[in-house]
């Protein structure tokens, strides 16, 4: 009985936090990028690696994590709260950004934000 109630508890926990995640894309309405405040939230961001692969990625609120297809190109829809999406914030075309993902050390450069 008791390993059920944290079994339902923990559901019932998880339910809420995607209830919250609908809400927030709901409302979700990005704005133009303003290269004045560097990446914010509702940004597609193309950064390359060392090894010159490039990728995209867009700034969403929490709980849309996704790949999405946008004009042929793959998309990775990632959150602010994700390592990388923190990292991103504030940042401009041409610099760098490092996440610790262990064992290793991922460094990335922001080619193109739009």
């Amino acid at each position: 009985g008791l390993e059920a109630a944290y079994l339902a508890t923990g559901q019932a926990r998880r339910a809420e936090a995607i209830r919250q995640a609908i809400a927030a894309w709901q409302q979700f309405r990005p704005r133009a990028h303003d290269d004045s405040l560097g990446i914010q939230l509702g940004a597609a961001v193309c950064l390359v690696d060392a090894q010159d692969r490039q990728q995209w990625v867009f700034l969403g609120p929490p709980g849309g994590s996704m790949k999405l297809v946008c004009e042929g190109q793959a998309l990775q829809v990632i959150s602010t709260e994700a390592p990388l999406g923190r990292a991103l914030l504030g940042k401009c075309v041409g610099d760098e950004v490092a996440i610790e993902v262990p064992p290793r050390r991922l460094e990335f450069e922001v080619l193109q934000v739009a």
